[in-house]
């Protein structure tokens, strides 16, 4: 496709900017999202004041890892923007939004010109519906969009819309997504060969003339003052929500689609604190009810009332104590020579009548020898 000849159809007016002294700053802004690897985040770029926007050129500029779509409502289809216009008449044939439309051009006094616009506009074979054009280079991609209404007054408006995905195969992380001045060498546009970069947003006035009818309002020098950047952070997918993601779940004996896969009332996550999908020191195991055998669940043990959403309340015994708390990872926590589960005999966390303390160390009297008397009576 000819970059050249798109941007003469979209942006050809973007020529009288070079002849220009009035400016005023607006803002861009990118917006910042995060969410799945296996999802398409919407990134807004808005604009904090619309008023009188007619154009925006920019290049966006993001890593390869990443797949852009532009979309624009702010720029509406070309249909749509020709339509109510008092210089177009109603189109013959008219095949609607994204269809064949023939729009006749009226002058002042709404007589036919004889000239047409022609629905949807042709450029190198290719159909386009909307002023909207997106070319992919090297660092993200050229974007160039027009109207022939100027924006209306108010507060903040998303100019475009950007689906983000990330690809198969790259890694989970934060992406930064960029807007810079768009540089292009058409000669046959006004440019010059050694490239030149253009106005990034531009407003029209069409009670103006036309050599004075487009203000820049934000400039490709100094522009930086006036683009707030942003950003995507994918995160691997944990379709439970456990804090494991799913392809560590996939590779330990934890269930993907369970927070809660031994059902002691501790999620798959906190159990494994440092979410590797591994049992390592210190952490209690997930897929055991109960890490240290003492016949106490884990989740008891550690004071747990209630259990998560995925926990079977029919399996999870809560504590009935839970200010008091023994260690999962050592069977006799009191060191008394008598298990947790043994001292606390219905293993509910609670010391109850004839129940020890599994956390007081009991001392239990030594039995007199029963061969001691009989030395004393062979005496």
């Amino acid at each position: 496709m000819n970059l050249f000849k798109l941007r003469i159809l979209i942006i050809g007016f973007l020529f009288f900017l070079f002849h220009l002294s009035t400016t005023w700053a607006v803002t861009l802004t990118v917006g910042t999202e995060s969410g799945w690897t296996n999802e398409t985040l919407t990134i807004p770029i808005t604009v904090n004041n619309p008023e009188g926007v007619s154009g925006a050129a920019f290049t966006i500029v993001y890593p390869s890892a990443l797949t852009i779509t532009v979309s624009s409502e702010f720029f509406d289809t070309f249909y749509s923007q020709f339509d109510p216009l008092v210089t177009t008449g109603v189109p013959n044939p008219d095949g609607g939004e994204y269809g064949v439309s023939i729009f006749p051009v009226l002058d002042d006094m709404a007589v036919p010109t004889g000239e047409v616009i022609n629905i949807p506009a042709v450029v190198d074979s290719v159909h386009y519906y909307q002023p909207l054009i997106t070319n992919s280079v090297a660092t993200g991609a050229m974007v160039s969009a027009a109207r022939c209404v100027p924006g209306p007054a108010g507060g903040p408006a998303v100019l475009f819309s950007l689906a983000v995905q990330l690809k198969d195969g790259e890694a989970a992380g934060i992406y930064p997504i960029q807007i810079i001045p768009t540089e292009l060498n058409n000669t046959n546009a006004g440019y010059a060969p050694e490239g030149e970069t253009i106005d990034l947003v531009i407003a029209s006035d069409p009670a103006q003339p036309v050599e004075s009818a487009f203000t820049v309002l934000l400039d490709d020098v100094g522009y930086e003052t006036n683009v707030i950047n942003g950003q995507v952070e994918f995160a691997p997918v944990d379709s439970d929500g456990d804090g494991l993601s799913d392809a560590a779940e996939d590779e330990g004996c934890t269930d993907p689609n369970d927070a809660d896969t031994d059902n002691d009332g501790i999620a798959d996550g906190v159990e494994d604190t440092n979410q590797n999908g591994a049992v390592d020191t210190g952490e209690t195991n997930p897929c055991l009810i109960d890490t240290d055998s003492d016949g106490i669940q884990d989740g008891t043990e550690l004071g747990y009332i209630s259990g998560h959403a995925d926990t079977d309340v029919g399996v999870f015994q809560p504590d009935l104590d839970n200010a008091t708390k023994t260690d999962p990872l050592d069977a006799d926590s009191d060191d008394d020579g008598v298990n947790d589960g043994q001292e606390d005999l219905n293993k509910n966390g609670r010391v109850d009548a004839g129940e020890t303390d599994p956390n007081v160390k009991n001392v239990v009297p030594k039995k007199a020898m029963p061969w001691i008397p009989l030395l004393l009576l062979g005496d």
